[in-house]
C-alpha cells in the first residue's frame, strides 16, 4: 500500500473538519477490511498510525473552533488560538 498522507494543517472551519472526517471513515474502512481480508489489506500498522493522526487533527480543529476568533474579541490576542499554539499542540500530541 502506498502511504497516505493527510492534508497539512489544522482545520479552521467546519467544512475542513468534514474533509478530515471523510478521511477518517476511509481509513476506518481500510482497517475493517484488513481484518476480513488480511492477505489483501496488509498495511494495518500504517492505517492505525494515520487514523490516530487524523483523530488528533480533528480534535485540534474542533478545539480551535471553540475559541473565539480575533475579530470577535476586539483584537484581544489572549482569546484566540495563535498559529504558534497550534504548533505546540501538534508537538505535544506527537504530530509534526
Amino acid at each position: 500500500m502506498d502511504v497516505v498522507s493527510l492534508p497539512l494543517g489544522i482545520p479552521t472551519n467546519r467544512e475542513t473538519i468534514q474533509i478530515f472526517e471523510q478521511w477518517h471513515r476511509g481509513i476506518t474502512l481500510y482497517t475493517w477490511l484488513s481484518y476480513h481480508f488480511p492477505s489483501t489489506f496488509t498495511a494495518v500498522d500504517e492505517s492505525f498510525a494515520i487514523k490516530e493522526e487524523c483523530e488528533n487533527t480533528i480534535q485540534m480543529g474542533l478545539l480551535s473552533l471553540r475559541k473565539p476568533n480575533r475579530e470577535n474579541t476586539g483584537g484581544n490576542t489572549d482569546e484566540y488560538v495563535k498559529q504558534d499554539e497550534n504548533k505546540s499542540i501538534r508537538k505535544a500530541l506527537g504530530i509534526y
